[in-house]
């Protein structure tokens, strides 16, 4: 499951990158689905909505 989870990191990584050497001056935003999320989702709104929030702002490249 690691593993798995570290190729999807690595690929949106890859993919941002990409996207910001393109088209530098523009703003790009990802939303990260979560699988096992997405059959429970009355559980963890707040964890979930605290990782998406810092993966984001992580990935975003500094002014």
């Amino acid at each position: 499951m690691a593993r798995e989870r570290n190729r999807e990191m690595s690929f949106v990584n890859k993919l941002s990158a990409g996207l910001r050497r393109i088209f530098p001056n523009t703003i790009h935003v990802y939303e990260d689905l979560v699988k096992e999320d997405l059959i429970g989702r009355r559980k963890a709104k707040k964890a979930r909505g605290k990782r998406n929030t810092k993966i984001l702002l992580r990935n975003l490249p500094s002014a």
